[in-house]
């Protein structure tokens, strides 16, 4: 099985896919996302990581059968251009997470923490 990745963000985590992922897989790795090699190398993909897939990338991928978008949106995915029988998933964890962090930032700001901190770290250090 061949899943190509071309998510710059997920390049920190590729040992932790590599050892969880199928134990046949072979993974192919871009460090941005640039429309003709990853559409190139999607020619005998399997799988496929990434939050653009393009109708030319996705005419070429004709063992594609997963896409898999690292994020909530699937705005940048062809779905008219995936094969018949293509799974294409997204994650939706994030919004807990989304709506912590902005009332922790309105809690943090309102408090003024970043000034106090700045205050204390100037007299003691």
């Amino acid at each position: 099985m061949k899943v190509v990745v071309a998510e710059p963000y997920l390049l920190p985590h590729r040992d932790l896919m590599v050892e969880l992922g199928p134990p046949d897989a072979v993974f192919s790795w871009h460090d941005s996302f640039t429309e003709g090699p990853v559409g190139a190398d999607l020619a005998d993909a399997d799988a496929y990581v990434g939050s653009v897939l393009t109708r030319s990338m996705a005419t070429g991928a004709r063992r594609l059968r997963f896409v898999q978008v690292p994020g909530a949106g699937t705005n940048g995915i062809d779905f008219g251009a995936l094969p018949a029988d293509a799974v294409c998933a997204n994650t939706y964890h994030h919004g807990p997470s989304i709506g912590e962090y902005v009332v922790s930032a309105l809690i943090l700001l309102n408090r003024r923490i970043p000034e106090q901190d700045r205050a204390l770290r100037s007299v003691t250090g």
